[in-house]
């Protein structure tokens, strides 16, 4: 199954063109404004280094959040109009799980994203022999009270691996929480790759966890928009 991928969550975005789990082409790109208009050169550059016209896709993977909701909104939007004509199904994946899929670490695996407004986006997974395993479900929240909820989720669970755009924010903070039980990877780690995203929805997609056409897939915000924030409808 060939299956394009994508992500525009975040300030990067990425693109890859997949053939079951093999990566035939990916692209990485750093948007001045909107990914809307780099989408269409990205994607166009990927299927012709991997000769492979967009026709021949088979199904399509796209993160749902969370994440800049602009961004979160033109990758999927972008993607549903791809599918929906031939209703070729669209799975949703999780930007934290994206981002948590290729790390290889022994102890909690802390994804975090910076969602402004003095909070973090972040989740707490862990590499099973069954795979990755969520066991502090994604949430929106200021920083200090998602640390105090993972310590609870994970206490029997050492060390703490700390990546994303959050943890780079916050390191001062994570460290002053866990102490020696933190450990920060490399900033090469904070992007989230549609390679990735690609064999998350694979496997979503093989256990009937997608859309025909992205119908009714939405984008995952975890919290209310910054323009309802600025307008005072909530408070945080």
């Amino acid at each position: 199954m060939i299956l394009l991928a994508l992500d525009t969550s975040g300030p990067s975005g990425s693109a890859a063109l997949l053939r079951d789990d093999r990566v035939l082409a990916e692209t990485v790109w750093f948007a001045k404004a909107s990914h809307s208009a780099e989408l269409p050169v990205q994607i166009q550059k990927i299927c012709g280094e991997a000769d492979t016209p967009l026709d021949r896709v088979a199904a399509f993977a796209v993160t749902i959040g969370p994440g800049s909701f602009t961004g979160l909104r033109v990758g999927l939007s972008f993607v549903k109009g791809l599918a929906l004509t031939s209703a070729r199904p669209v799975a949703g994946v999780s930007t934290l799980a994206a981002l948590a899929f290729p790390v290889r670490e022994e102890g909690a695996l802390c994804p975090l994203l910076d969602a402004r407004h003095d909070e973090i986006y972040g989740a707490v997974f862990q590499e099973t022999q069954s795979g990755l395993i969520e066991i502090l479900p994604e949430k929106a929240s200021p920083p200090r009270v998602f640390f105090e909820d993972a310590k609870k989720y994970a206490k029997e669970t050492n060390p703490f691996v700390f990546f994303g755009s959050g943890a780079r924010r916050y390191e001062n903070e994570i460290r002053g929480s866990f102490g020696s039980e933190a450990r920060f990877l490399d900033p090469s780690r904070d992007l989230v790759l549609a390679a990735n995203v690609g064999r998350l929805g694979r496997a979503l997609i093989e256990r009937g966890v997608a859309f025909e056409g992205g119908t009714d897939l939405k984008p995952n915000y975890l919290r209310a928009s910054e323009p309802e924030i600025r307008k005072g409808k909530v408070f945080l």
